[in-house]
């Protein structure tokens, strides 16, 4: 059991008995409790070699880390889904969320380079996606021909949405699947 949970109500809890009970007496932590706990919130004897870090979409990101088990199953998670549709994390694919700006200088920012080339990956900043960006954006997509597309759900929508707009569309290729992530499909989105 981690700190913050050791120095609360929750350390009274001691029987759960269905999901209704579990919702009842836990509380689901927001991102300003969890950023303010984050110390009393990790677990010191499991392993937290991997740090991930949010888009910072309602903000500030939020740096979390996760154990090389939690991280295995993260990676094998992808590979699975990606087969189930016949696809490969090799494929040629497009990534539409937050991109960093990379130091092109720095070891680091060379790794990511390599990376990106070798995975057939491209990468389009959602939040540079505009009326003006769009032209660009779909001719890199119909130059690389990715099979699908990942990305947040408002992204991958708006990309759609200014395609239509401008008339644009993908040249000499269909992609498979559009992966969306972060935010809930309304019904309308999923044509």
């Amino acid at each position: 059991n981690v700190g913050y949970y050791q120095h609360s109500n929750y350390k009274e809890i001691t029987n759960i008995n269905s999901l209704e009970e579990y919702k009842q007496k836990f509380t689901i932590l927001n991102k300003e409790e969890i950023k303010s706990n984050k110390d009393q919130l990790i677990n010191e004897s499991v392993d937290t070699s991997f740090v991930h870090e949010t888009s910072g979409s309602t903000g500030i990101p939020m740096l979390y880390k996760i154990s090389s088990k939690a991280e295995s199953y993260r990676f094998a998670n992808n590979i699975r889904f990606l087969g189930w549709w016949k696809l490969s994390m090799f494929d040629n694919h497009a990534l539409i969320w937050k991109v960093k700006k990379k130091n092109k200088k720095t070891l680091r920012g060379f790794i990511k380079r390599i990376e990106t080339k070798l995975l057939g990956r491209l990468l389009l900043n959602v939040f540079e996606l505009n009326d003006s960006s769009i032209f660009d954006y779909v001719e890199q997509l119909n130059k690389l021909k990715p099979k699908y597309i990942r990305g947040y759900k408002s992204g991958v929508h708006e990309l759609a949405r200014l395609m239509d707009k401008h008339n644009l569309s993908l040249k000499g290729f269909d992609l498979t699947l559009a992966i969306v992530t972060a935010e809930t499909l309304e019904e309308f989105e999923r044509e």
